[in-house]
This record gives structure tokens, C-alpha cells and sequence, in this order.
């Protein structure tokens, strides 16, 4: 009985160790560059889930290359392509996460992949049709993806239902973000308003 417990001991303690090596809290070897430093998320529960921290470091890169207007372009650009590093392996990680796909179509976009930006989009409308917080976010990458004053790559008919939906959310849950929207980018009214037609 002795030798089945002290067996059991050891094959837990081997398995709670192999789970432990996988975890950036625990293995330094896992941690990478962030915009904080040292490895280091803004989220500390990031820590603890390899798919959680490659969104949070690809978000903070994707953040901190938008928010400096008066900084080197070529610093921005090089955040954006740390950016879309870690939410490729965020994704890979965690294919279920919405809110990385999305963040991953904004990388995309920034570095001009238009492409690579729609098909990010496409990701995260399907995972999470009807939510109100990434629908701001579409809608606002979409804008700026269809505006017509730019020679940018057409959506196609999927495309505009699923910008009318997150339209239809955001007029439902507020109102006041949708009428930004049209107000900002009136083109995505009539887009979408096509998709119904088609």
C-alpha cells in the first residue's frame, strides 16, 4: 500500500512539473519581450497561461505602436510586427480567443496586409458574432478597411453581413458608439446596407 502511494506521489508530482515547465509564471525560459520589460504582462493572470500572455504581450506591442503619435515610425512599425508575432502564437494558442483574432486583424491592417487583416476578421466574427465590445473594435478597423478614399481590398458579401451585425449590436447595446460610426465612416452604412441587397 505504502509503494502505491509513494507511486501515486511521484506520478502526481511529475505531471503537477511538466505543467509548471509549460507556464511563463514558472519557466523564465518561456518569458519573451514585452513593452512593460522583463517578460512581464500588465495582467498578472497572463502568467499562469501561454495563450493568455502571447494576447497581452501582442496587445500591449499593438497599443503602445498606436499610441505615440510623435514617435519613430520605424519604432511603431517594429512594435506592430512584435504585435502580430505574439497574436499569431496567441491564436495558435488559443484559437478560440476572439478578442485575439481581432487585435490580429488590427496588426494586420497597420503593416498593410489587408488580406491578413480580413481574414483576422473573419476569425473573430465567427467565434463571437454578437459582441458588443469586439463590434466596436470591427467596426472601427472595418471603417477604415472599406473607406472608399482608400484602394483597399473589397469585403466580400459575408463580410458586409457580419459588419452589419456588429452594427446591429452596437445600435442595440449603444447608440451612441453607432452613431459615431456612421457619422465617421457613413460609407459602412450603405456597404452593409448592400449585403441585405445581395
Amino acid at each position: 500500500m505504502r509503494f502505491l502511494m509513494l507511486l501515486l506521489l511521484i506520478s502526481s508530482g511529475g505531471s503537477i512539473w511538466l505543467t509548471l515547465k509549460q507556464v511563463p509564471a514558472f519557466n523564465t525560459g518561456l518569458l519573451a519581450e514585452t513593452v512593460v520589460g522583463g517578460g512581464r504582462v500588465l495582467a498578472n493572470r497572463a502568467m499562469y497561461d501561454p495563450g493568455t500572455y502571447a494576447f497581452e504581450r501582442g496587445y500591449e506591442f499593438l497599443m503602445a505602436s498606436t499610441s505615440n503619435a510623435v514617435e519613430a515610425s520605424e519604432a511603431a512599425a517594429e512594435r506592430v510586427h512584435l504585435a502580430v508575432e505574439a497574436l499569431d502564437i496567441a491564436t495558435l494558442q488559443d484559437p478560440g480567443n476572439a478578442y485575439a483574432w481581432s487585435a490580429l486583424a488590427w496588426g494586420h491592417a497597420l503593416l498593410g496586409d489587408d488580406i491578413g487583416a480580413y481574414e483576422a476578421l473573419r476569425v473573430s466574427w465567427q467565434i463571437a458574432p454578437n459582441n458588443k465590445a469586439l463590434a466596436d473594435t470591427r467596426l472601427n478597423l472595418a471603417g477604415l478597411l472599406t473607406d472608399p478614399k482608400i484602394e483597399l481590398t473589397e469585403p466580400n458579401k459575408s463580410d458586409k453581413a457580419a459588419i452589419r451585425r456588429d452594427m446591429e449590436v452596437l445600435s442595440r447595446f449603444d447608440p451612441r458608439a453607432m452613431a459615431f460610426y456612421i457619422k465617421k465612416s457613413p460609407h459602412l452604412d450603405i456597404l452593409s446596407a448592400g449585403a441585405l441587397l445581395e
